[in-house]
């Protein structure tokens, strides 16, 4: 399952009140990436035959697992937690398959909420970029989770750290999509199409759910 039809599934099935609440409180102090983890896991339990399993290790292509004391430039990813996905989701109705998931939300003890999270989410993006290069036949799926809003013009501005424009996200052979829970009836666009759609409008802070697959 790749980033667009993950984003359908959840924003079909899963309610975002309690998830807006809470990414919209500065006094809910960061911790919620892993309850967030476990709704969207529970989300997919409730409506499919799934299975899901948290910090699942990332196989290589050779049924043994990477190889992370390299780093990046090695086909690595860093050691320790960089090794596993925060979570991993198997359907096994129909198609058998399988998605390695990581996962960044916004945190209100950060200095800039919205500029960190994008920060930790580049970094995801990178990794698992580096872990398709390893193993193209992986599913691998990076999401952003955050109150706020979408720049429309830089992502430096919103939280690119470095410095890239909001394009590199849809860039490399990239998927980007985006659900803006605001939108009623539920809509997930490109995040091309939501950047080119709010050009020169900054609209009010909300819910915003971004995937990226490479």
């Amino acid at each position: 399952m790749r980033s667009q039809p993950f984003l359908q599934w959840l924003s079909q099935n899963y309610n975002p009140a309690v998830a807006q609440a809470i990414a919209g409180q500065p006094v809910f102090r960061g911790g919620w990436e892993g309850w967030l983890q476990v709704e969207i896991a529970r989300t997919f339990l409730a409506n499919a035959n799934t299975i899901c399993e948290r910090e699942m290790r990332y196989p290589d292509g050779n049924g043994a697992y990477i190889s992370y004391a390299g780093g990046v430039a090695n086909g690595g990813v860093g050691a320790g937690a960089a090794a596993r996905a925060d979570f991993f989701l198997q359907r096994n109705a129909g198609m058998l398959d399988q998605t390695y998931l990581e996962l960044k939300c916004s945190n209100s003890l950060a200095g800039n909420p919205v500029q960190d999270a994008w920060a930790r989410f580049d970094n995801d993006i990178a990794k698992i970029t580096a872990i398709a290069g390893v193993n193209p036949a992986l599913n691998c799926i990076a999401l952003l989770a955050y109150w706020g809003q979408l720049d429309p013009n830089n992502a430096a501005n919103q939280g690119g750290p470095n410095g890239h424009p909001v394009n590199w996200y849809w860039g490399g052979n990239r998927s980007a999509y985006m659900w803006d829970t605001s939108i009623n009836p539920v809509q997930v666009t490109t995040l091309q199409t939501a950047q080119q759609n709010q050009q020169g409008v900054l609209q009010a802070n909300r819910l915003l759910i971004i995937a990226v697959s490479p």
